[in-house]
């Protein structure tokens, strides 16, 4: 963020963080799932994987995140498609 951040308390400013760095990290949809977690996906209809690991964080099981450094790329649109497959002709992606 190029600019100092507001910390706050409510409406009450306590502070600035002057250009802080934050790290998120997005869902790659890349999943390992345990066969005994199976049972939690209602039979028929949609589920998504979103609902799928907050059912499993509710019921205390664990949830573990691997962070992935190398090039990835969401292929779900058909521009993006195109795209992943005009990089993977281009080596230099991938170091």
């Amino acid at each position: 963020i190029p600019y100092a951040v507001l910390e706050t308390d409510g409406v009450h400013v306590r502070g600035f963080a002057e250009k802080p760095t934050y790290t998120y990290y997005s869902n790659a949809g890349i999943y390992i799932i345990n066969p005994c977690e199976i049972q939690i996906i209602p039979k028929g209809g949609q589920y998504d994987v979103t609902e799928f690991i907050s059912s499993v964080i509710a019921k205390k099981r664990s949830v573990v995140a691997y962070p992935v450094y190398c090039y990835w790329l969401d292929i779900g649109k058909p521009a993006d498609y195109r795209k992943a497959q005009r990089d993977i002709l281009n080596e230099s992606v991938f170091k």
